[in-house]
């Protein structure tokens, strides 16, 4: 090569790619070297002879497998609708568990602490003598109300101190019996630390913080001080407090009978920023409208004397956290409570604390409301529950099932991929009941990533199910032109017969089969990570875990089975639509233009011709109902999108007002 001037022009790439080898040559000669003299001695015959026994294991095991496949499916074609009736049947037996399901997810706060930390065993330890689940009555008196209810309640009040007095349980009413004793009757119990059964006087409460327990403690205070002089400090005392019981003030409970009020007045003024902590003056009047009363409630329920529930697992009775709940509860609207606590049964339209944004959709306000930690995540487990079977799942498999039917425009392709999909997920959730799988409110991801998975491996079966037939039959049509040129009549070739059937599943099940299974093995052995206890010692994610290789391996063997025999049941060909949807009805217009079109293209003179290269991104791309892919799935994203968007309220967990849970992802 030269320049303009004449003079030679080098190459500097060729330059630099010359030197480089030139360079390392030295070294590839050695390792050439070295490779011929491994393979000339006897280690490289051992080489050689290990990767032969390699490749004749391999290819045993080829012939093997394509043989089972051969036998699984010839078997299957000859009676595919056996087969979907014993699947059918066999899921059917265990997804009816499914139903239970709601009953395996544990909404306990320690399950989220990772097992064996030192914050685990410091929980545990505390938990044995204090409390640290805490269940919270709301309370607010009329003047937290907007509207003809309004008043001018105060939580001062001594008719209102009373009454949240009455649901803790004080001296006035420790002797009665059932929900009239209220909550806390038994302070010696710290819950159920000193009873070794149930119905042994302990309830379940260790401390309470509350308004009228400040007044309570106050007005008790003078009384106790002065029976400790008494007894103490008295010489001859009989220790029965004699003087100090001349105080009438000397019970736990609030001040009764005259000047009642103004005692209470007093302890509130003394009591300083302490009882502030405990109410709110929600509408900024000047009055404390709203107020707490905070509960730390034992671990174990099981000695304690609350109400029991029924365990829908064991069928047992039960003592727990729920049941304590459910007790609180009953007790508010019990007949005791129509007598001694109004407050118990006031309903509010609106109050001042409501978001106005949201007042339309939050229900009538009970002026004495259970919440708190607690009771909050037993609702959150249940909301999921219902926002999983109830909206999630559904939406998910309508999607789902309009995408494919508009990509394939056939109601068979819905039915052939969907099958596996609900059955897998029926199997999933049943067996989680069957063998007794902990599930956590995580579990709200495993149903959407089922379903996604669930539609890959099933539709890339069919696809290729159906390429595979087309294949074949294009080749007999061929050797069938071939026969008819020479004067033989070639009966036309049936889709679905037996031969093409078998040869068409077996080579999808040897190919594309082959990918499925790698990629579910893969994925399965990704998600298996997430049960391994030394790598993860979070109880939530282990159980999301178990649930998705449950999940993975049923829809894996399912899609496999089930795909073929619904094939072989509806005969589906891909663009068969039965006239719904029909190309010949939606696209008629617009085939007749091209058609139109390229016998223009036809006629044109050679020069006149565009150059062939040209590329039309419909021949590229392909359409869908008339329209040019591409398009197609930008459009159809944004209109899926949209439609979420409008839906919102109907997948939106109300636990959480400020995200919009949509399908697994969260819109803020």
């Amino acid at each position: 090569m030269t320049s303009a001037d004449g003079r030679p022009q080098r190459d500097e790439e060729l330059v630099f790619w010359s030197w480089f080898f030139e360079r390392i040559s030295p070294f590839t000669d050695g390792l050439s070297s070295l490779r011929n003299a491994v393979g000339d001695s006897p280690i490289g015959g051992l080489i050689d002879t290990a990767g032969q026994l390699i490749n004749d294991i391999s290819d045993t095991a080829h012939i093997a497998a394509q043989r089972v496949v051969e036998l699984t499916y010839s078997a299957i074609l000859r009676s595919p609708a056996y087969l979907i009736v014993t699947l059918l049947l066999a899921s059917a037996l265990i997804g009816w568990r499914a139903e239970d399901f709601e009953h395996q997810i544990n909404g306990d706060v320690e399950i989220y602490l990772p097992d064996g930390a030192n914050s685990t065993l410091l929980l545990n330890e505390v938990r044995e003598q204090w409390a640290t689940d805490i269940v919270i009555l709301y309370i607010q008196t009329n003047n937290a109300a907007i509207g003809a209810k309004h008043g001018d309640e105060n939580i001062t009040d001594a008719d209102i101190l009373n009454q949240i007095s009455w649901i803790e349980g004080d001296d006035n009413n420790a002797q009665a019996g059932g929900y009239g004793r209220g909550l806390d009757y038994n302070k010696e119990d710290r819950g159920s630390y000193y009873c070794s059964s149930p119905m042994s006087g302990c309830d379940g409460v260790v401390w309470i913080l509350s308004p009228a327990q400040i007044v309570k403690e106050a007005n008790s205070t003078d009384y106790r001080f002065s029976c400790a002089v008494e007894k103490y400090g008295l010489p001859g005392s009989d220790g029965d407090c004699d003087l100090a019981s001349l105080n009438p003030n000397e019970g736990y409970s609030i001040p009764q009978g005259d000047g009642a009020q103004d005692r209470i007045d007093g302890y509130v003024e003394n009591s300083g920023d302490l009882f502030s902590n405990f109410v709110r003056d929600t509408n900024n009047d000047g009055i404390w409208d709203t107020g707490v009363v905070i509960m730390g409630i034992s671990f174990d329920m099981t000695n304690t004397d609350i109400t029991p529930r029924a365990d829908l697992k064991t069928g047992e009775d039960i003592r727990d956290h729920k049941a304590f709940i459910a007790y609180v509860k009953a007790l508010l609207s019990s007949d005791p409570a129509r007598i001694h606590c109004a407050l118990c049964f006031e309903v509010y339209d609106e109050v001042w604390t409501m978001d106005k944004e949201r007042s339309d959709k939050i229900p009538e306000r009970r002026a004495v409301t259970v919440t708190g930690l607690t009771p909050v995540l037993h609702d959150v487990s249940d909301e999921i529950y219902k926002a999983l079977r109830y909206t999630m799942l559904p939406v998910s498999l309508v999607l789902v099932g309009l995408t494919m039917f508009i990509l394939h425009r056939s109601w068979k392709v819905i039915v052939i991929c969907g099958t596996p999909i609900a059955m897998s997920l029926a199997v999933t959730f049943g067996s989680t009941v069957i063998f007794d799988i902990m599930l956590t409110p995580m579990i709200i991801s495993a149903g959407p990533i089922l379903v996604g998975l669930g539609v890959d491996y099933s539709l890339h079966l069919t696809n290729r199910i159906e390429e595979n037939r087309k294949d074949i039959l294009n080749e007999m049509e061929e050797e069938a032109w071939a026969s008819k040129r020479d004067g033989i009549e070639v009966p036309e070739p049936d889709p679905f017969d037996p031969q093409i059937s078998l040869t068409a599943n077996v080579r999808a099940a040897m190919t594309t089969g082959n990918a499925i299974f790698l990629s579910a093995l893969t994925t399965i052995v990704g998600f298996s990570v997430l049960t391994w206890h030394s790598l993860v010692p979070i109880e939530p994610m282990r159980t999301v875990g178990k649930t998705l290789l449950i999940g993975i391996s049923t829809t894996f063997i399912i899609s496999m089975l089930m795909v073929p025999a619904w094939i072989e049941l509806l005969r589906y060909r891909k663009g068969d639509s039965d006239g719904l949807l029909s190309s010949g009805v939606v696209e008629s217009a617009r085939r007749k233009r091209i058609a139109a079109s390229r016998e223009s293209k036809e006629r044109e003179t050679p020069w006149m011709k565009r150059d062939e290269t040209a590329i039309d991104t419909s021949d590229v791309f392909g359409t869908i109902l008339g329209i040019n892919s591409v398009f197609f799935y930008l459009a159809s994203t944004l209109i899926f999108t949209g439609t979420l968007f409008l839906i919102t309220d109907i997948t939106r967990l109300d636990l959480s007002p400020s995200n919009l849970l949509i399908l697994g992802f969260t819109l803020r």
